[in-house]
Parts: structure tokens; sequence; C-alpha cells
């Protein structure tokens, strides 16, 4: 999906969006997190490929083989920093988009999901009861089903 194209598709449709991206975000930044641990793993044979003790040890792993998983090793990273930088700019203009929308549903929205506001927090903010925002939070939670707002 496009930037241009999360933009026309409505305030709870922009929230499994965001929702959606935020899960991306954070899969792909373990994954870059876990090829930078295998890369250190893999440099660490390299340089200091450990020679096998009398009880069995470590086994020798030949420099091609491990400079051949490196090789791999960047071309998975290069990929994954550059999707985790990509899934980044949509969640970051989901949250631009989402900041927008009018309305104390829209408001609620934002506040509750974006910037992880209590629905106490929502309320003294916007001057509505918590109660009221409350009842209104548990009409979007049913919502999310189908663009009602």
């Amino acid at each position: 999906m496009t930037i241009v194209a999360v933009e026309q598709i409505g305030p709870l449709n922009t929230l499994k969006f965001y929702q959606d991206v935020c899960n991306q975000v954070e899969f792909y930044e373990e994954m870059v997190e876990s090829i930078e641990n295998e890369w250190k793993i893999q440099y660490g044979l390299l340089s200091g490929n450990p020679t096998p003790n009398r009880n069995g040890g470590f086994v020798p792993v030949p420099m091609d083989i491990v400079a051949g998983r490196m090789d791999k090793i960047s071309d998975n990273y290069e990929q994954m920093k550059q999707t985790l930088e990509f899934s980044k700019k949509m969640k970051e203009k989901a949250e631009q988009i989402l900041a927008t929308f009018d309305g104390i549903k829209h408001k609620i929205i934002y506040c509750y999901y974006v910037q992880g506001m209590t629905l106490k927090e929502i309320a003294t903010e916007t001057g509505y009861s918590y109660d009221y925002i409350k009842k209104l939070k548990s009409q979007i939670g049913r919502e999310l089903d189908g663009e009602k707002l």
C-alpha cells in the first residue's frame, strides 16, 4: 500500500493499517537484531576460528564457508533495513493522518491507539466524562470490523 493510498481509506481502516504497520516495524526490528547477532557469531568464527579440544569442543569451520555465510547475512541485512525504514515511514504517515481526523471518536482513536493515553487521560484532555469516553471507546472497538465513523 502506498502512502497516498493510506490517506484515502478512512479513520478505522487507517487505524487497522497503523496497527498492522506497527507489528511490521516490531517484526523487522527483531529481524535486524537477529541478523546483527548472527553476523557477530560468524565474524567470531572468521576472526578466531576455534580449534577442537580433547573433549570434542568446537568443530572448525572453513573460512570460505564462513565468508559465504557472512555475504548472505549482509544481503539479508540490507533488505531488512530497507523494509524496516519503509515501514517506519508508513507508520509515521498513518500517525499524521490519524491526527488530522475531526470529531471526538477520531480524537479517541488517535489518543488511545497512537499516543497510548488512558481513557482517563483522554477524558481530562477532551473535557468529556470518563464514562462517556469509555462508552465511545467501546463503540469504536465494535466498529473496527466495518467503516462506520
